[in-house]
């Protein structure tokens, strides 16, 4: 991969695997450092990522398994959209669990955050702001869900509180699996 230098005017020739490396000692010292570490990585250009070079794409896969939300850019923005209003249901046409989301009354959200939770796990799905209704989905052995959590996303990244809701006793069997 070619690398701007670090007097900006030269470029450097990267094996992927040291980018594979620089991103695991990153995600080590966000609990390692008195600041708290790095919080994540920037590729500043696309360019070495869309043409596969050194088979980076395929070295970075398995590090970026996980949904994430881009860091919010605060200087714009510092309002965070209001609460959204949850009810978790079966579906009226297949029986499977779902969620259904009723924005707050302020600012469009641009994304909504869904965590599920199922026994001790977590799961996070992230899905777009104009999104109504959710199906839950279960990772294959998970126990049925228990609670749900929804907040919305602005465009700027501010994250606003969450809703929370029990998912109803019983519902839980019928929420979609998904395979591991």
């Amino acid at each position: 991969l070619k690398i701007l230098g670090a007097n900006g005017n030269r470029a450097a020739n990267w094996r992927a695997e040291e980018i594979v490396e620089q991103v695991r000692l990153t995600r080590a010292s966000l609990a390692s450092a008195p600041n708290g570490g790095a919080t994540g990585n920037v590729f500043f250009s696309m360019k070495g990522l869309m043409q596969n070079v050194d088979s980076i794409d395929d070295k970075l896969m398995p590090l970026y398994t996980d949904q994430a939300l881009v860091p919010a850019s605060r200087w714009l923005d510092r309002t965070p959209p209001p609460r959204p209003t949850i009810v978790v249901r079966p579906d009226r046409a297949t029986g499977e669990l779902v969620v259904v989301i009723t924005p707050g009354e302020a600012e469009r959200s641009w994304l909504w955050v869904v965590q599920i939770r199922h026994g001790d796990t977590w799961t996070t799905d992230i899905i777009p702001g104009t999104t109504r209704t959710h199906r839950l989905t279960v990772p294959e052995g998970s126990p049925p869900p228990d609670i749900v959590r929804v907040s919305a996303v602005d465009r700027v990244g501010n994250q606003g509180a969450a809703a929370s809701a029990r998912v109803p006793a019983g519902a839980g069997l019928r929420a979609a699996r998904s395979a591991p």
